[in-house]
């Protein structure tokens, strides 16, 4: 018989945020957070809701990698056109479509 120690797992966790509404969070694993970064402005920069001339408040995404149970540093991306429900909806469709 053996005790149980739950050993911390490297993950990559996302925050989507914009003024007053709903933060969403997205934990990833089996990447890196440079593979995010450039996964995020590509499904982002198809999408037909994002543009540069759309006015109001922008959504930011911050990336921060965790190994180990410890936060690493952070980066982050903003822009305009998709609430943070759309966009995660976005990821997480893209993610499951293609396998990443």
């Amino acid at each position: 018989m053996k005790i149980y120690k739950h050993a911390p797992v490297d993950v990559i966790r996302i925050s989507i945020t914009k003024g007053k509404e709903k933060t969403m969070y997205l934990s990833l694993i089996d990447t890196t957070a440079f593979e995010v970064e450039v996964f995020i402005k590509d499904v982002v920069s198809k999408s037909d809701k994002c543009t540069p001339w759309v006015e109001g408040l922008s959504t930011s995404i911050t990336i921060r990698e965790a190994k180990g149970g410890k936060n690493g540093k952070s980066k982050s991306l903003s822009f305009r056109g998709l609430s943070p429900q759309e966009t995660y909806d976005l990821l997480v469709a893209n993610i499951e479509k293609n396998g990443k």
